[in-house]
């Protein structure tokens, strides 16, 4: 057990096999026992002999009775544990340092008595400490009758700090909800040892953000004491922890005041927060392409065209989507020979050359995204990748020429259909053809396409788990790759609930840092993390709002400061632009990081 629990010691019997000496116990006491005894090998010297031929002697009475000389002890170690320590006393009990080799058989070093003293007897301990005196006794063979003087040892019990059991995440608020805990998680402690504890929280003011427009912050420190640092000790006390929960209060209603003319509050009461309060930066800058720090909207070619401000925080626009097949609506017909269906719609349900032009003037960059579940999403229902298999070249020339017709800065693969063999217990045969079709399309794009432009993809993170054919050739082609973009939704992990390191499955994290680390030498800006908007994956519970989104990006920043952003699907829902401004504050900040 924990030393913190009932202490107990046992007797043990000591094989000593007719040795004067006993060297049997624990290496690592052993060692101690050495120590201690190498202390004292100065101050026995003197009397070594004498005791030698003391101890080999024996002495007999005029009635002819043999007196054996007594058992002799060695000296203890005080040791100091922490609470949560194993504590087993039999393995610090002190050596023997003599007994008559015909007393040998079932010596023993016994407990004799184990009391607590009081902490007052020592004035530098750290608080909460407990102290335990322990007695010991050499006994002989019991025929013989010796035993040696008893031998004490101080053996303190130090206490360990408690830790957080749950601490809340980042959250994001509007000015007309309350800061109270109770609605925005409350940070829960354990203490290693069932010791006592206090939890406590406070607020910093109200803090604007640089380059924010109606967004400010509270710190709120979570604080663990320890309930023993405050009793009556004038030793050393265990350190509180602390830790800090970040809250954005987004004011939705009113315009932005000059910063001028209000100041930040430190009141936290809801109908105060309520009331405008400063921006303290400038407007929001509209945002352009960087290789680290993205923003990709994702614009569905059949849904209505964004507006101005709802791209204006976007770096990459994804336009979805080019296929090779004629939509139907039991299934879709597969062109027999891969052909891309052109013209691609942009949006609005028509192809843009001058839309994609005008996102270009801005400082974006467009991607043609290539594929989707209608050309087959392991539902059984559409297969017109196999059709692709083997006609990589052609693939490559088609999207080279559309993106050329079109000024696109670039091509993204969505590939979300079988690549192994009877996956999903399915009776799909051509694994390697699939495997051999992504990474050649993907190599093939990067050499025919101009330099500087983009090549991407977007898989399901359960197809990039660890040792999956999808992950393989990810690693394989890693250098021809700008950056991925794993759809963290409709899949194995649930950031929108589970935040960015729980999950039953598969947490979000641990996904993201096998990419970083397995296929792209730990560069995280290789990586973006793709969410789902608001009702778009409703079905799946796999939506993220703002809040959600947030939290998670967050995060990732902590884990990696300097990352690849991330991505939203599908840009329509995002109204007046509100869901990307909000989340692309933790973003735009590193922008350029990677130099």
């Amino acid at each position: 057990g924990g030393a913190g629990g009932e202490l107990s010691g046992s007797e043990e019997d000591v094989s000593l096999d007719g040795m004067p000496f006993d060297f049997s116990t624990q290496a690592s006491y052993e060692a101690s026992v050495m120590n201690t005894k190498n202390r004292m090998v100065s101050k026995m010297a003197d009397k070594a002999l004498e005791k030698q031929a003391l101890l080999s002697s024996d002495v007999s009475t005029e009635a002819g009775r043999v007196i054996r000389k007594r058992p002799i002890l060695g000296g203890a170690t005080s040791y100091t544990f922490r609470c949560d320590q194993e504590l087993n006393l039999q393995s610090l009990k002190p050596l023997p340092w003599f007994i008559d080799s015909a007393c040998t058989a079932n010596a023993r070093v016994e407990l004799v008595r184990q009391i607590m003293l009081p902490a007052t007897q020592f004035p530098n301990r750290i608080c909460g400490s407990n102290f335990l005196e322990v007695t010991w006794q050499l006994s002989d063979n019991p025929v013989c009758g010796g035993v040696s003087d008893t031998v004490k040892q101080i053996l303190t019990v130090e206490p360990a700090s408690p830790t957080f059991s749950f601490f809340p995440v980042n959250v994001l608020i509007t000015t007309e909800h309350s800061t109270d805990p109770t609605g925005l998680g409350v940070a829960t402690g354990v203490s290693p040892c069932e010791q006592e504890f206090d939890i406590f929280y406070a607020d910093s003011d109200l803090l604007p953000i640089a380059g924010w427009d109606k967004v400010w912050t509270i710190n709120r420190v979570w604080t663990i004491v320890p309930y023993f640092n405050k009793a009556v000790c004038s030793g050393q006390t265990v350190a509180s922890v602390t830790r800090t929960q970040v809250i954005y209060v987004v004011d939705y209603t009113t315009p932005a005041p000059a910063a001028s003319t209000t100041t930040t509050t430190t009141t936290r009461d809801a109908d105060v927060l309520s009331q405008p309060v400063p921006a303290g930066g400038g407007p929001v800058v509209a945002a352009t392409a960087s290789n680290d720090s993205r923003l990709v909207a994702h614009v569905a070619s059949w849904g209505a065209c964004p507006t101005d401000t709802q791209l204006e925080t976007y770096t990459h626009i994804l336009v979805s989507v080019a296929v090779t097949y004629t939509w139907g609506p039991r299934e879709n017909e597969c062109s027999q020979e891969c052909e891309v269906q052109a013209p691609v719609a942009v949006c609005g349900n028509s192809a843009g050359a001058d839309v994609i032009a005008k996102w270009r003037a801005a400082g974006k960059q467009v991607i043609l995204s290539f594929g989707g579940p209608g050309m087959g999403a392991r539902d059984g229902q559409d297969d017109c990748w196999e059709h692709c298999y083997g006609r990589e070249d052609s693939v490559v020339r088609q999207l080279v020429n559309i993106t050329s017709s079109f000024g696109y800065d670039g091509v993204n693969i969505d590939y979300e259909y079988f690549y192994e063999d009877r996956q999903d217990e399915s009776t799909f045969a051509k694994g390697m053809q699939a495997q051999a079709f992504l990474r050649d399309t993907t190599l093939g794009l990067r050499q025919q396409l101009p330099t500087g432009s983009l090549v991407t993809h977007t898989p399901l993170d359960v197809d990039l788990v660890q040792g999956t054919g999808y992950y393989n050739v990810v690693r394989e082609v890693a250098g021809s790759l700008d950056f991925i973009m794993p759809q963290y939704y409709n899949g194995i992990t649930s950031p929108n609930t589970d935040g960015l390191y729980g999950g039953d499955s598969a947490s979000a994290m641990d996904h993201f840092r096998g990419l970083v680390t397995g296929c792209f030498e730990e560069d995280p800006t290789k990586v973006v993390f793709s969410f789902c908007i608001d009702t778009i994956c409703s079905a799946s519970n796999s939506s993220s709002d703002p809040q959600q989104a947030l939290s998670v990006m967050l995060a990732l920043k902590e884990e990696y400061p300097c990352n690849g952003g991330a991505l939203f699907t599908d840009t329509t829902h995002d109204m007046n632009g509100q869901w990307s401004k909000i989340v692309s504050g933790t973003i735009a900040p590193s922008r350029g990081c990677k130099g």
